[in-house]
């Protein structure tokens, strides 16, 4: 976050966004502003990354159990006609 923040030419205080006050400085004001897209977007790719490990755990967990099983691949080529 801090270097997504340099880049943007935002300093970021202790790590955290400071709450910003309508008396401060228009120019930053208007800095965070336009940065606050950025981060929330890095935020949601970063939340769907987690949501695939979760969902992969959860696949590797049941096909260790034996509750499901993998195809080889050469099974699933053969299947799509996928053979060159």
């Amino acid at each position: 976050m801090k270097r997504l923040a340099g880049a943007c030419g935002v300093q970021l205080k202790n790590s955290s966004l400071c709450p910003l006050r309508d008396d401060q400085e228009p120019s930053l004001i208007n800095r965070v502003r336009s940065v606050v897209p950025l981060f929330r977007e890095a935020i949601l790719e970063h939340l769907e990354e987690i949501e695939d490990l979760y969902l992969a755990e959860g696949a590797l967990e049941r096909i260790r159990s034996g509750e499901e099983q993998t195809i080889p691949l050469k099974q699933v080529i053969k299947r799509h006609g996928l053979q060159r």
